[in-house]
Protein backbone atom coordinates (compact mmCIF):
# COMPACT_ATOMS: atom_id res chain seq x y z
CA UNK A 1 0.00 0.00 0.00
CA UNK A 2 1.09 3.74 -0.84
CA UNK A 3 2.77 5.76 1.96
CA UNK A 4 0.72 8.90 3.54
CA UNK A 5 1.36 11.56 1.05
CA UNK A 6 2.92 15.20 2.51
CA UNK A 7 -0.59 16.62 2.21
CA UNK A 8 -1.63 14.19 4.88
CA UNK A 9 0.83 16.25 7.16
CA UNK A 10 0.39 19.74 5.80
CA UNK A 11 -2.73 20.08 8.46
CA UNK A 12 -3.57 21.67 11.62
CA UNK A 13 -1.18 19.49 14.20
CA UNK A 14 -4.53 18.21 16.10
CA UNK A 15 -5.54 16.83 13.57
CA UNK A 16 -2.78 14.83 11.65
CA UNK A 17 -2.25 14.05 15.45
CA UNK A 18 -5.96 12.48 15.81
CA UNK A 19 -5.83 10.48 12.47
CA UNK A 20 -2.01 9.11 12.98
CA UNK A 21 -3.90 6.63 15.50
CA UNK A 22 -4.67 3.25 14.09
CA UNK A 23 -1.83 4.05 10.63
CA UNK A 24 1.03 1.81 10.24
CA UNK A 25 4.37 3.11 11.07
CA UNK A 26 6.76 1.35 8.62
CA UNK A 27 10.42 1.34 8.61
CA UNK A 28 12.63 -0.68 5.74
CA UNK A 29 15.78 -0.15 4.85
CA UNK A 30 17.22 -1.05 1.98
CA UNK A 31 18.70 -4.45 2.33
CA UNK A 32 17.02 -5.44 5.93
CA UNK A 33 13.81 -6.28 7.00
CA UNK A 34 10.24 -4.54 6.70
CA UNK A 35 9.62 -3.57 10.47
CA UNK A 36 6.02 -2.03 11.30
CA UNK A 37 3.89 -1.71 14.01
CA UNK A 38 0.21 -0.03 14.48
CA UNK A 39 0.59 3.50 16.31
CA UNK A 40 -1.94 3.29 19.42
CA UNK A 41 -0.41 6.50 20.97
CA UNK A 42 0.58 10.13 20.17
CA UNK A 43 1.16 13.29 21.32
CA UNK A 44 0.66 16.65 19.69
CA UNK A 45 3.04 19.93 20.09
CA UNK A 46 2.12 22.78 17.65
CA UNK A 47 2.96 27.08 17.75
CA UNK A 48 2.15 28.27 21.09
CA UNK A 49 2.87 25.62 22.87
CA UNK A 50 4.94 26.36 25.94
CA UNK A 51 6.08 22.73 26.16
CA UNK A 52 7.32 22.53 22.24
CA UNK A 53 10.89 22.23 21.61
CA UNK A 54 9.64 25.13 18.82
CA UNK A 55 9.33 27.63 22.01
CA UNK A 56 11.89 29.26 21.83
CA UNK A 57 12.22 30.14 17.87
CA UNK A 58 13.71 28.31 14.97
CA UNK A 59 17.22 27.16 17.26
CA UNK A 60 19.14 24.61 15.17
CA UNK A 61 17.87 21.51 17.11
CA UNK A 62 13.99 22.69 16.31
CA UNK A 63 14.36 24.30 12.90
CA UNK A 64 12.99 21.05 11.87
CA UNK A 65 9.91 21.48 13.29
CA UNK A 66 9.26 24.39 11.02
CA UNK A 67 8.91 23.26 7.53
CA UNK A 68 8.21 21.23 4.98
CA UNK A 69 5.75 18.73 6.60
CA UNK A 70 6.10 15.11 6.26
CA UNK A 71 9.63 15.10 7.65
CA UNK A 72 11.10 12.99 10.65
CA UNK A 73 12.23 14.96 13.53
CA UNK A 74 14.31 12.36 15.88
CA UNK A 75 15.68 14.28 19.05
CA UNK A 76 17.76 12.65 21.48
CA UNK A 77 16.47 13.09 25.47
CA UNK A 78 18.11 10.25 28.66
CA UNK A 79 19.98 8.64 26.40
CA UNK A 80 16.86 7.91 23.85
CA UNK A 81 15.93 9.04 20.53
CA UNK A 82 12.33 10.16 20.01
CA UNK A 83 10.23 9.93 16.51
CA UNK A 84 8.23 12.95 15.47
CA UNK A 85 6.28 13.55 13.03
CA UNK A 86 6.59 17.43 11.03
CA UNK A 87 3.00 18.95 10.42
CA UNK A 88 1.48 22.64 9.27
CA UNK A 89 2.18 24.82 6.41
CA UNK A 90 5.87 25.65 5.72
CA UNK A 91 7.09 28.20 8.50
CA UNK A 92 4.29 27.08 10.95
CA UNK A 93 6.19 24.72 13.63
CA UNK A 94 4.45 21.41 14.65
CA UNK A 95 5.43 17.79 15.22
CA UNK A 96 3.30 14.88 16.38
CA UNK A 97 5.15 12.40 18.93
CA UNK A 98 5.08 8.69 18.01
CA UNK A 99 4.83 7.51 21.88
CA UNK A 100 3.48 3.90 21.24
CA UNK A 101 3.04 1.09 18.66
CA UNK A 102 2.15 -2.43 18.09
CA UNK A 103 4.41 -4.58 16.15
CA UNK A 104 2.81 -6.18 12.54
CA UNK A 105 5.78 -6.89 10.92
CA UNK A 106 9.84 -7.80 11.81
CA UNK A 107 8.73 -8.59 15.78
CA UNK A 108 11.97 -10.94 15.48
CA UNK A 109 14.26 -7.92 14.67
CA UNK A 110 12.03 -5.51 16.46
CA UNK A 111 13.31 -7.59 19.73
CA UNK A 112 16.79 -8.25 18.96
CA UNK A 113 17.17 -4.43 17.96
CA UNK A 114 15.35 -3.33 21.52
CA UNK A 115 17.21 -6.25 24.04
CA UNK A 116 15.26 -8.06 26.45
CA UNK A 117 11.43 -7.37 27.79
CA UNK A 118 10.46 -8.56 30.90
CA UNK A 119 6.55 -8.54 29.62
CA UNK A 120 5.63 -8.61 25.35
CA UNK A 121 3.90 -5.69 26.13
CA UNK A 122 6.59 -3.15 26.95
CA UNK A 123 8.54 -3.86 23.84
CA UNK A 124 7.42 -0.72 22.31
CA UNK A 125 5.09 0.66 24.42
CA UNK A 126 7.06 4.14 24.62
CA UNK A 127 8.79 6.49 22.64
CA UNK A 128 12.46 5.61 23.56
CA UNK A 129 11.47 1.78 23.42
CA UNK A 130 9.91 1.82 19.62
CA UNK A 131 13.34 3.92 18.47
CA UNK A 132 15.55 1.39 19.96
CA UNK A 133 12.90 -1.48 18.62
CA UNK A 134 12.72 0.64 14.91
CA UNK A 135 16.83 1.24 14.90
CA UNK A 136 15.54 5.10 14.67
CA UNK A 137 18.48 7.30 15.47
CA UNK A 138 19.33 10.85 15.13
CA UNK A 139 20.97 10.25 11.43
CA UNK A 140 17.24 9.79 10.64
CA UNK A 141 16.52 13.47 11.67
CA UNK A 142 15.07 15.38 8.64
CA UNK A 143 14.15 12.45 6.57
CA UNK A 144 11.05 12.32 4.02
CA UNK A 145 8.25 10.44 5.57
CA UNK A 146 7.40 10.20 1.66
CA UNK A 147 10.85 8.35 0.73
CA UNK A 148 11.50 4.81 1.19
CA UNK A 149 12.82 4.52 4.65
CA UNK A 150 10.49 5.77 7.17
CA UNK A 151 7.01 5.93 6.37
CA UNK A 152 3.35 5.67 7.39
CA UNK A 153 0.36 3.77 5.54
CA UNK A 154 -3.12 3.46 5.81
CA UNK A 155 -4.13 0.23 5.55
CA UNK A 156 -8.00 1.02 6.27
CA UNK A 157 -8.05 -0.06 9.75
CA UNK A 158 -10.15 1.98 12.50
CA UNK A 159 -10.39 2.88 15.81
CA UNK A 160 -11.97 4.83 18.35
CA UNK A 161 -9.67 7.96 19.62
CA UNK A 162 -9.20 9.20 23.14
CA UNK A 163 -7.73 12.16 24.06
CA UNK A 164 -5.90 12.78 27.23
CA UNK A 165 -3.28 15.20 29.12
CA UNK A 166 0.58 14.90 27.77
CA UNK A 167 2.64 12.74 29.62
CA UNK A 168 6.11 14.12 31.44
CA UNK A 169 5.77 17.54 30.46
CA UNK A 170 5.90 21.00 32.84
CA UNK A 171 4.14 23.35 30.44
CA UNK A 172 1.13 23.33 28.63
CA UNK A 173 -0.18 20.33 31.16
CA UNK A 174 -3.39 21.78 30.90
CA UNK A 175 -3.96 20.81 26.95
CA UNK A 176 -5.37 17.41 26.32
CA UNK A 177 -3.27 16.48 22.99
CA UNK A 178 -2.20 13.16 24.08
CA UNK A 179 -4.25 11.10 21.56
CA UNK A 180 -4.66 7.04 22.12
CA UNK A 181 -6.67 3.95 20.81
CA UNK A 182 -9.29 2.79 23.24
CA UNK A 183 -12.33 0.24 23.48
CA UNK A 184 -15.76 1.26 23.92
CA UNK A 185 -15.91 1.61 27.48
CA UNK A 186 -18.72 2.82 30.14
CA UNK A 187 -15.70 5.56 30.91
CA UNK A 188 -15.04 6.56 27.11
CA UNK A 189 -18.20 7.98 25.39
CA UNK A 190 -18.36 9.78 21.97
CA UNK A 191 -18.79 13.31 21.38
CA UNK A 192 -21.12 14.33 18.90
CA UNK A 193 -21.03 17.15 16.71
CA UNK A 194 -23.91 18.50 17.90
CA UNK A 195 -23.63 18.01 21.84
CA UNK A 196 -19.96 18.68 21.90
CA UNK A 197 -19.46 21.95 24.30
CA UNK A 198 -17.19 24.89 23.16
CA UNK A 199 -13.38 24.60 23.94
CA UNK A 200 -13.59 27.00 26.72
CA UNK A 201 -16.84 25.80 28.51
CA UNK A 202 -15.61 22.11 28.13
CA UNK A 203 -14.66 20.05 31.24
CA UNK A 204 -11.58 18.70 31.37
CA UNK A 205 -12.50 15.18 29.81
CA UNK A 206 -13.91 16.82 26.49
CA UNK A 207 -11.82 19.90 26.01
CA UNK A 208 -9.68 18.61 23.62
CA UNK A 209 -12.24 17.51 21.73
CA UNK A 210 -13.67 20.85 21.29
CA UNK A 211 -10.88 22.29 20.61
CA UNK A 212 -10.20 20.54 17.49
CA UNK A 213 -13.24 21.91 16.14
CA UNK A 214 -12.99 24.96 17.43
CA UNK A 215 -8.71 25.38 16.27
CA UNK A 216 -8.54 23.41 12.95
CA UNK A 217 -11.39 21.88 11.85
CA UNK A 218 -10.71 18.12 13.18
CA UNK A 219 -13.74 17.20 15.34
CA UNK A 220 -15.30 14.10 15.01
CA UNK A 221 -17.83 11.44 15.77
CA UNK A 222 -14.58 9.07 16.04
CA UNK A 223 -13.11 11.52 18.68
CA UNK A 224 -13.32 9.71 22.42
CA UNK A 225 -13.50 12.45 25.06
CA UNK A 226 -12.36 10.24 28.51
CA UNK A 227 -12.79 11.01 31.32
CA UNK A 228 -9.12 10.67 33.18
CA UNK A 229 -9.47 11.67 36.98
CA UNK A 230 -12.03 8.86 37.66
CA UNK A 231 -12.41 5.87 35.49
CA UNK A 232 -9.95 5.51 33.00
CA UNK A 233 -6.63 6.68 34.13
CA UNK A 234 -4.12 6.96 31.22
CA UNK A 235 -0.88 5.24 32.71
CA UNK A 236 -3.38 2.08 33.31
CA UNK A 237 -4.88 2.04 29.36
CA UNK A 238 -3.74 -1.52 27.90
CA UNK A 239 -4.39 -1.39 24.34
CA UNK A 240 -4.19 -5.22 23.00
CA UNK A 241 -0.59 -6.20 23.26
CA UNK A 242 0.71 -2.53 23.92
CA UNK A 243 0.51 -1.33 27.40
CA UNK A 244 0.56 2.32 27.75
CA UNK A 245 3.12 3.24 30.30
CA UNK A 246 5.10 7.25 31.55
CA UNK A 247 8.35 4.72 30.49
CA UNK A 248 10.28 7.04 26.96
Amino acid sequence: MPALGRAFYERHTLAVARDLVGKVLVVHRPGCARLAGRIVEVEAYRQGDPAAHSARGRTPRAAVLFGPAGVAYVYRIHQQHCLNLVTETDGVPGGVLIRGIVPLEGLAVMQTQRGPCKKPADLTNGPGKLCRALGITIRDNSTPLVGANIFVEDDGYTCAVATTRRIGISKGVELEWRFVEVPAAPAARVVSPARRPRASLAAPATAAAASLDADGGAGGDDVVAVNVAKKLKPFALRLGDCALSRDP
